[in-house]
């Protein structure tokens, strides 16, 4: 990808510090999310699409993959094509897109469950016609209210999403966050692995450098840490019975959690490369 941005545009764009950007909010998600269980005495919810339904830790998912979206929805789009680029460049910038555009369904569209069975647990949702919360009650859902109009409603909201006709939100919540890890491992596998500056080559320039190799090992071994966890998920979720005790053992070890964890992680290290965090790595 290039380093300039399009003739004309009204500012600027930084290519390094873009994917530094993305992968440093990558990075902050899961720790964010364990801090907020220490913190705050919540509980260590079975995956970290669950932390949606926690005060401030569900505000910081929500933040945290709105920003990654629109980052890669919008803002590689105002990059232009280097000579170095290959011929999947315009390829390249749909899949980021789609990519950005699945980050933002995630946000959006919520993990179906409670993912752990709480007091403090908020239902995320929008009341219509309600003239503020003294007029506002859930049926058997208790309120928690600091003032008359700053009210909670903690009930399962989304516990009914396994089936009826709601079903279909945790579906794009699913389809979504697997497209979009897919497509981020296959940026880390073979986009950043081509040659993008001359920088990347030996003073022949017919071969790469040798810290170019480093890093075309180091975005392959992301891209594997973030295809492994996420296929273990898939398998998990439609080859095992809930019924089968590795289920259950997979479910107190808060195995799609950490599954998720070593996905984000690689992510974000595999964009902090990307952005020439780890300067000792640098060709210029």
């Amino acid at each position: 990808m290039s380093q300039h941005s399009k003739p004309g545009t009204p500012f600027q764009i930084d290519l390094r510090r873009l994917n530094k950007s993305v992968g440093f909010v990558a990075l902050s998600l899961p720790i964010v999310a364990l801090m907020t269980s220490q913190w705050l005495g919540n509980c260590d919810y079975v995956s970290l699409s669950h932390y949606y339904y926690y005060r401030f830790s569900g505000d910081m998912f929500v933040a945290a993959l709105g920003a990654i979206g629109f980052l890669l929805l919008f803002a590689y789009t105002g990059l232009e094509q280097s000579e170095h680029e290959s011929a999947h460049w315009k390829m390249d910038r749909w899949l980021i897109r789609v990519a950005g555009l699945c980050a933002i369904l995630v946000a959006l569209f919520p993990t179906r469950g409670s993912g752990c069975d709480y007091a403090g647990q908020v239902g995320r949702a929008f009341v219509v016609q309600s003239s503020g919360s003294e007029d506002f009650f859930p049926g058997d859902a208790a309120l928690f209210s600091n003032s008359s109009f700053d009210a909670v409603a903690g009930f399962h909201l989304m516990a009914t999403f396994d089936d009826g006709a709601w079903a279909w939100i945790g579906d794009i919540h699913y389809g979504a966050a697997g497209v979009m890890f897919g497509i981020l491992a296959y940026f880390s596998a073979f986009v950043f692995t081509r040659i993008h500056s001359q920088d990347a080559l030996t003073s022949h320039g017919k071969a790469f450098s040798k810290n170019k190799k480093i890093r075309n090992l180091l975005y392959r071994i992301f891209a594997a840490m973030i295809v492994i966890p996420t296929a273990t998920i898939v398998w998990v979720s439609f080859a095992i019975d809930p019924f089968d005790p590795f289920f259950q053992t997979w479910i107190d070890a808060r195995g799609t959690f950490w599954c998720e964890t070593i996905a984000l992680a690689a992510f974000g290290a595999s964009w902090l490369l990307k952005g020439r965090f780890y300067g000792i790595l640098s060709d210029a």
